[in-house]
């Protein structure tokens, strides 16, 4: 159980411990309270994402069905194209 508490420490979101550990999110959250390295809720963590560099493009502009739309509007264009 060092390895949550060596992830908590290292501020990585509850969703990259959950994949790293193949276990549930909500196992991981339970246990992670039980040993006293709670992580931030999703709320804040999404917040945060929100405002990286790397998440600026269609699907942060548009959302995600909009970001389905241009996907298909581009791939419609090169396949009329070419």
């Amino acid at each position: 159980m060092n390895v949550l508490k060596a992830f908590a420490a290292q501020g990585a979101s509850i969703l990259r411990v959950a994949a790293a550990l193949r276990r549930r999110k909500r196992t991981v959250l339970v246990r992670a309270k039980k040993l006293g390295c709670p992580f931030p809720p999703l709320r804040v963590v999404r917040q945060k994402w929100a405002n990286t560099p790397n998440n600026v493009g269609a699907a942060a502009e548009t959302g995600l069905f909009g970001a389905l739309a241009v996907l298909t509007a581009r791939y419609v264009a090169v396949v009329l194209a070419g």
